[in-house]
């Protein structure tokens, strides 16, 4: 190629791509995750009840408050936990030390398999849920593992489970490269609180 002997009407500064053959293919779609809102579409709680009908390796719920209710065998959030660790799924719950009179709901939980912390300070609000894929069918297969964080307790309104007591509450879905971050942040809570044996041994001192 020889260069242009007239310039004029060509903008300077100003560079023009050349493609090549081979950058001309489409682009694989770049994961940004995902904002689920209580009171406006994509639900948080649509994204909760969906990973009902999968089973899992293991789930991951920490929040300094909780709603004893949402965690009743009864409730069925509380019945999908009872679910999830009869199919061998690790199941933990970390939370803010309660007072001394709400230790029973604790114990429910420790009864039923659920492994129950306690970490003074907490203010995180992290849930994660990796889903055993060997075990999803043609009816889920869609349906991912999903790591949320954001500003929902562990509550009906918080999870807007219960249409007439939704907050407005805005949490974030991450992208898939961010999970062992996460992971690994929800690993070192758990190593620094306090399980519920220990803590209950030493409410009873």
């Amino acid at each position: 190629m020889t260069p242009p002997s007239d310039l004029d009407g060509i903008p300077l500064g100003i560079a023009t791509p050349i493609l090549l053959p081979s950058e001309h293919k489409t682009a694989e779609p770049i994961d940004l995750g995902c904002l689920l809102k209580t009171t406006e579409a994509t639900f948080l709680n649509k994204e909760i009840i969906s990973l009902y009908h999968v089973g899992h390796h293991e789930i991951i719920l920490i929040s300094p408050f909780l709603d004893a209710v949402l965690l009743h065998r009864r409730h069925h959030f509380g019945s999908f936990l009872d679910r999830a660790v009869e199919d061998n799924t690790e199941v933990t719950l970390v939370t803010k030390p309660p007072k001394a009179e709400e230790l029973g709901i604790y114990r429910d939980l420790e009864e039923r398999a659920i492994f129950v912390y306690f970490l003074p300070g907490l203010h995180s609000k992290l849930y994660i849920f990796n889903v055993d894929s060997t075990k999803r069918s043609d009816y889920n297969k869609t349906i991912q593992s999903k790591v949320i964080v954001g500003s929902s307790n562990l509550t009906g309104p918080g999870f807007g489970l219960d249409d007439d007591l939704t907050n407005y509450e805005l949490c974030y879905c991450l992208p898939i490269p961010k999970y062992p971050e996460a992971y690994q942040y929800a690993k070192k809570l758990i190593n620094k609180a306090m399980d519920f044996r220990s803590f209950e041994l030493r409410a009873r001192r």
